[in-house]
């Protein structure tokens, strides 16, 4: 079946000064006026109408006065103005318009915001709004950071466009964390510790693969110059392993000679 558009004559709303409004092509009889030409009680100018006068279609549009003035029933059944500006009156709808529909769209997040018929209308992006354009994204991989220290690990990966982090999980893009159960393991850790990390149960907190120790020195404080002896100190006999404790000298300068002035336990301190 073809159908063909055919064009409608536009309806005004044609006033009788006793209150009754009626919505028509042509003026049904001399008693009726249009509201458009303000002769119900307006100065035509303006399209200024009475507010005493009556209709019969409370809370109903009746019809546009100008390009910024729609002419409504009110609640009461009066007539009443509403001023659409800086918008204008939409006279196919009967509403105030919302927006200029000759605005450029603009972005609400990963929304777009653009004005059709005079109305907001928002658009979700699939990937992100940019200057008022909806922009596919390249998506990328984000891993878990479950001790949120900035690093993740591979176990969990979700490929996104933008970060997905929540309130509850935290991810990354970087997945070289060695163990994502500690806050204190991860690349780059410059502090030394006696204890182990908790996932490996190893001294690797800088994720370097190895274990280095803090102290590897012995004593020897008698081959030590006497004015650099002072503060300084050593393992006794041997350099323990990470976390274990064994007997600490400090040097002590006695005359022209470096000595050893005192012993106690220290626990050895890796990363």
């Amino acid at each position: 079946m073809r159908l063909t558009q055919t064009k409608l004559p536009m309806t005004l709303a044609y006033l009788v000064m006793s209150g009754m409004a009626l919505n028509a092509c042509t003026q049904p009889n001399p008693g009726f006026v249009s509201a458009k030409d303000g002769s119900a009680g307006g100065d035509g100018a303006t399209g200024d109408v009475d507010a005493s006068a009556i209709c019969n279609a409370a809370n109903r549009a009746i019809s546009c006065l100008d390009e910024n003035t729609l002419l409504i029933c009110d609640q009461a059944g009066h007539q009443a103005k509403i001023d659409c500006a800086p918008f204008g009156c939409d006279q196919t709808a009967l509403r105030c318009e919302e927006c200029d529909p000759g605005d450029p769209a603009v972005c609400d997040g990963d929304q777009r915001v653009s004005c059709e018929n005079g109305r907001k209308v928002k658009t979700k992006c699939a990937g992100s709004c940019e200057q008022g354009i909806c922009v596919e994204c390249k998506k990328r991989t984000f891993f878990l950071d479950g001790d949120e220290d900035g690093y993740g690990t591979r176990n969990v990966t979700v490929e996104a466009c933008a970060d997905p982090s929540t309130s509850s999980e935290s991810y990354v893009e970087d997945a070289s964390d060695c163990d994502d159960t500690d806050d204190e393991a991860f690349p780059g850790q410059t502090n030394f510790f006696s204890r182990k990390t908790n996932l490996n149960g190893d001294f690797d907190f800088n994720c370097d693969g190895k274990e280095e120790k803090r102290y590897d020195e012995l004593a020897n404080c008698g081959s030590r110059p006497a004015n650099a002896c002072d503060g300084t100190g050593g393992w006794t006999y041997r350099v323990p392993d990470c976390g274990v404790r064994v007997q600490w000298v400090t040097c002590r300068r006695f005359g022209g000679n470096c000595g050893q002035a005192s012993l106690s336990l220290v626990r050895q301190i890796c990363r």
